[in-house]
């Protein structure tokens, strides 16, 4: 399907008109053909499937919706097939996954930037966004089962808190904030 966008191995497609009708077309001629050859093979109607292949090249798969999610507070995917979302009450199994390891790579390459350098030469994963948000993970060269990612979010910072109870001024709650947020450490004394 990305061969079919013009997009060789570790690129990322343009997400534009034109494109997403071609990987659309595609996408359900090579499902018709799959179907037609294994049709003890489980899948949605060509349009869903087609949908779910389409947000899996030009957006995050079936993370889309959990990456923009205020309640999500971690992500872990454990196969291409195994997800699991942690909303504070435990984690919970995605109905869907990944249709394939290098579906996963290219949702983290989408999420963390293309300069993000995880592949087979550079296997091992840990990387943090400025919002703080921390992924780690083991490329599929070192993963038996395709890769392994855990996408941690931090907390969200809520109204009030040390500056609202007159403990420190609003200057030194906003920089604390920013230290934390970039993964630094403080000691902090007060009297």
């Amino acid at each position: 399907l990305l061969s079919d966008l013009g997009v060789g191995p570790g690129q990322l497609p343009e997400d534009g008109e034109k494109q997403r009708k071609a990987a659309r077309v595609g996408a359900k001629r090579r499902l018709a053909v799959i179907t037609r050859n294994d049709p003890d093979l489980m899948l949605d109607d060509a349009a869903t499937e087609a949908e779910h292949l389409l947000a899996e090249v030009f957006a995050y798969g079936p993370l889309t919706e959990l990456l923009g999610a205020d309640d999500v507070r971690e992500i872990l995917i454990r196969s291409p097939q195994r997800v699991y979302v942690n909303r504070g009450s435990g984690r919970q199994r995605l109905e869907r996954g990944f249709s394939c390891p290098a579906a996963v790579t290219m949702a983290i390459h989408r999420f963390a930037g293309t300069h993000l350098q995880w592949d087979a030469a550079a296997p091992w994963l840990d990387h943090r966004m400025p919002d703080g948000t921390r992924l780690r993970g083991a490329d599929a060269s070192v993963a038996p089962e395709g890769p392994v990612v855990v996408i941690s979010r931090p907390p969200r910072a809520g109204g009030g808190g040390l500056s609202q109870i007159g403990a420190v001024s609003t200057v030194v709650a906003d920089y604390l904030r920013a230290v934390l947020s970039a993964g630094g450490s403080m000691l902090v004394c007060l009297d």
